[in-house]
């Protein structure tokens, strides 16, 4: 493979992304869930020192989820928690 790219670079990308979130508030409780998610392509061609066609392709995709959960014992006091997962592939 060539180290040098000419100007018959060629370059495409695409991307999509994605939320949901939902959440509840009461005087007892507050509690919260969000879901998000996103896609992305990218295309690279270019001709190297040889002549030849050298094509790559990199895809990500990221998603991750969270949940909360906030309870109050009285006036002064509550107790809560987060917990999250997520996932990212390149």
């Amino acid at each position: 493979m060539g180290g040098n790219i000419n100007v018959d670079e060629v370059y495409k990308e695409s991307r999509f992304n994605g939320s949901l979130s939902a959440s509840r508030i009461t005087e007892e409780i507050k509690i919260g869930f969000e879901l998000n998610g996103s896609k992305s392509k990218s295309d690279f061609e270019y001709e190297d020192d040889n002549g030849n066609i050298e094509k790559f392709t990199n895809k990500n995709n990221n998603y991750n989820f969270q949940h909360y959960l906030i309870k109050s014992i009285n006036q002064h006091w509550s107790w809560a928690y987060q917990a999250g997962i997520s996932r990212s592939t390149f």
